[in-house]
């Protein structure tokens, strides 16, 4: 549960812009932002140039 509630204040990948299923990941469209609910930013350089597997709005957690 406390771990949980730290959560709220790690830094997680969020889309920055609307990205369409099948469109690469850019350091243009996502960002390390809080709250830590979406994927680790250690994962960012993994992410780069591969593709969504769904859609995601503006202010969305990346879940790849």
């Amino acid at each position: 549960e406390k771990k949980l509630k730290s959560r709220q204040f790690a830094r997680s990948l969020y889309a920055v812009k609307p990205i369409e299923a099948g469109e690469a990941f850019t350091p243009e469209n996502i960002r390390s932002i809080r709250p830590g609910f979406g994927q680790a930013p250690k994962d960012f350089e993994s992410l780069i140039e591969r593709s969504a597997t769904k859609s995601y709005g503006f202010g969305d957690p990346i879940t790849e």
